[in-house]
């Protein structure tokens, strides 16, 4: 595939403009600000169009920019024409005796995905083999300064041709992939070394301390069954002792009072002692009682202080004080639920349809490669959605949390509210202000006078016992007369000693019956704490196994997006590299002289040659020198374009791409590509005079843009015609 001509009108510095190219060798020559750049870059306007439309108008002209180029191959003619500003394409392919063969018209704005287009882009991959323009500009159009010189700038355009992108690199996309996958577990399942513990692992240790602590919790809970049952039998019997202690105290203060009535002369004497003590005058009581009121009310609090005031009072601070906690608790929350924020979906989504469109171009230029591009796209697509869909999982979890807690901590404020109002509730019962002030100030009033308060309701205790044991014994005197009438037999005196001292037994087992209950509910009260916090237990068990089943699909979709990967890199290998090897061997043979014949790319992309003789042994494209690295550049970049067009031979466009090689290196490298203009047109845009002193000794196709060139042939002519006119006076004479 050749380009045969160019037509352009009113296409920057050029009106009503035709040239004419031909097989082999072709260079276009002017001087700086002549156009050279404009004509090479209306190659790729006309097939791909323009998004800077300015840049080729001229200035002062209304008329509209307009282009047409002419392929041919040995089976057909091809011509495309376009306006450029109104994107307007017409497409005639003909066959070599131009009869027409197909014909297509439409209007194609740069960068629309309509129906149009897309055909447009088969009749161009049939034509050309390449139909998109980053791929064109990559392959087969070396503008100025894109002419590698080192072999690390060649390893980067042959990672651009074979990737179609630069930061689509295979092996970084690799790495990356292993790194999130190590960054959540010590285990590498490719190299076998393990490394510190990362989060899965922690995980996982907490849930196993967590099993442990479960285990614990339910000794305690079996303990604590154990406690409460030992606690219900022993109020039970002391329930029982504490009836029979009283009713036997209350009987022998009956039989002594009834003795005394009598004047029983064997009345013994403990139980004088015991009508004696029943009999004490109360009236120091009462006087004491009167002072301890006065002491109170001087202190401001009322006589009659409800008795479970200082209960109140307790409840109502201890609730103030957890309200306070739960809104340093709330604002933190509320701060770090603001902050986070959702992953966007935009990014992944530009993210994907980059390689998608590297997907498109390459899936029409390699029929037979359709499963490895899918493979690539889908490795890529999974890494992409799957990394965000983590993400997003990550910070909706978190949110949600938050949210929860949030939720936790305002239930638990509006029930510490409720219970703030029924305690206010039951001040105003009592008669007592619910402020908040004067509950604090009425605590310490009655932290300070505790004692007083103490001993007042000793002393109503006391008073209260005596006039209900007065009240008592009349009504057991009542019902032991009516006992006595039914013959019901009572102790008699001799029997008093006997039953005084079974009631002080009986007083000395409720005691130890007693301390004991104390000790059984100390016990209860601590294992009802430790198993208050397995509540706590069962929410962190929950959010440490919602974290194992992210980290664990996280890790499984990585390690499948690592292995689907390696498949496709692997193949590609296997398949195609090896034949774009033996291809760039076959340039590279033709571009030496035979002096190198093989070509190995390593996975960084780096080059290695090897030819016969003393050169057998590959070496690293690094370690050779600059004229070999610039042939082998020539030829590695047609193999490469050959093998992606699926065998066209494309022109090539160099536009001043040697201006800044020395004499040796350009003869080197023009001597390179005239071999391989066996297979390619080569159309070269300078204003080096070397080459064009080349391009007439070696009788190139010549297209000059300015008079520089034109002027000097002219001089040298005139010089030649000068001197042979002196030579035939010279003869005459």
């Amino acid at each position: 595939m050749i380009l045969r001509s160019l037509e352009l009108t009113n296409f920057g510095l050029f009106n009503d403009k035709s040239y004419e190219f031909r097989r082999g060798m072709n260079l276009v020559i002017g001087p700086n600000e002549a156009g050279k750049s404009t004509m090479m870059e209306s190659v790729p306007a006309i097939l791909f169009g323009c998004n800077e439309k300015k840049r080729f108008q001229p200035w002062g002209q209304s008329e509209s920019t307009c282009a047409a180029l002419i392929l041919e191959n040995q089976r057909n003619n091809v011509l495309i024409q376009r306006n450029i500003d109104t994107d307007h394409v017409e497409l005639k392919q003909s066959d070599d005796m131009y009869q027409q063969q197909d014909h297509f018209i439409a209007t194609l704005a740069v960068g629309e995905h309509s129906p149009q287009q897309l055909e447009y882009r088969e009749y161009l991959s049939k034509t050309l083999g390449i139909h998109d323009e980053m791929l064109f500009r990559a392959s087969i159009f070396v503008g100025q300064g894109d002419f590698p010189s080192s072999a690390k700038q060649i390893e980067q355009q042959i990672r651009i041709l074979l990737s179609g992108f630069i930061h689509g690199d295979c092996d970084l996309v690799r790495q990356s992939l292993q790194d999130d996958y190590l960054a959540i577990t010590c285990e590498d399942p490719w190299s076998g070394l393990k490394a510190s513990p990362r989060e899965l692992d922690v995980v996982k240790e907490l849930l196993g301390d967590l099993d442990v602590k479960r285990e614990q919790f339910n000794q305690w809970l079996l303990e604590s069954k154990q406690v409460q049952r030992q606690i219900t039998e022993l109020e039970q019997k002391l329930d029982r002792d504490r009836s029979d202690y009283e009713s036997g105290i209350e009987y022998l203060i009956w039989i002594q009072q009834r003795w005394h009535a009598e004047g029983d002369e064997h009345q013994p004497n403990a139980s004088s002692s015991t009508v004696g003590d029943s009999e004490i005058d109360n009236q120091p009581l009462i006087t004491e009682c009167e002072q301890l009121e006065k002491t109170l009310t001087d202190a401001g609090l009322p006589a009659e202080i409800p008795g479970d005031l200082p209960r109140l009072l307790s409840s109502a601070d201890d609730i103030r004080c957890d309200l306070v906690s739960l809104q340093q608790q709330i604002v933190p929350l509320r701060k770090e639920l603001k902050e986070i924020a959702l992953p966007c979906w935009k990014k992944s989504l530009l993210a994907t349809l980059l390689p998608l469109l590297v997907v498109v171009v390459l899936w029409n230029f390699s029929a037979d490669k359709h499963s490895l591009f899918i493979a690539l796209f889908s490795a890529i697509c999974l890494t992409l959605w799957g990394s965000f869909l983590i993400r997003y999982r990550q910070q909706r979890s978190c949110q949600l949390q938050l949210q929860e807690k949030i939720s936790q901590v305002e239930l638990r404020r509006s029930e510490d509210r409720s219970r703030l109002e029924a305690l206010d509730a039951e001040f105003e019962r009592h008669g007592l202000s619910s402020s908040a002030i004067e509950l604090v100030k009425m605590k310490k009033i009655l932290e300070a006078h505790e004692h007083i308060l103490v001993r007042l309701s000793e002393i109503r205790h006391q008073l209260h016992q005596g006039g209900a044991a007065d009240t008592c014994l009349a009504d057991m005197a009542d019902c032991y007369e009516q006992d006595e009438c039914g013959d019901v037999g009572h102790l008699t005196p001799s029997d008093i000693p006997e039953a005084e001292a079974k009631l002080a037994d009986l007083k000395n087992t409720i005691h130890s019956d007693e301390a004991e209950l104390l000790s059984l509910l100390r016990t209860g009260a601590v294992l009802q704490g430790r198993l208050d916090d397995c509540d706590k237990l069962d929410v962190s068990e929950v959010q440490l196994r919602s974290r194992v089943a992210e980290l664990e699909e996280k890790k499984h979709v990585l390690s499948c997006a690592y292995q689907v990967l390696t498949d496709a890199i692997d193949e590609f290998h296997r398949i195609n590299l090896t034949k774009l090897e033996k291809e760039m061997g076959s340039y590279l043979n033709k571009a030496t002289l035979g002096k190198y014949r093989s070509v190995k790319i390593h996975d960084d992309f780096s080059v290695s040659l090897a030819g016969i003789g003393r050169c057998s042994d590959w070496v690293p494209l690094a370690n050779l020198s600059r004229g070999t690295i610039d042939v082998a550049c020539l030829a590695i970049r047609l193999a490469v374009t050959r093998y992606i067009t699926h065998n066209e031979y494309l022109p090539f466009f160099l536009d001043d791409a040697l201006v800044n090689l020395d004499s040796a290196r350009l003869i080197d490298t023009i001597d390179a590509l005239e071999r391989l203009s066996d297979d390619h047109q080569i159309i070269m845009f300078t204003h080096d005079e070397r080459l064009y002193k080349l391009a007439g000794r070696r009788r190139w196709h010549v297209i000059s843009l300015g008079e520089q060139p034109q002027r000097k042939t002219k001089k040298r002519k005139e010089n030649r015609d000068h001197g042979n006119e002196l030579g035939g006076q010279l003869s005459l004479l």
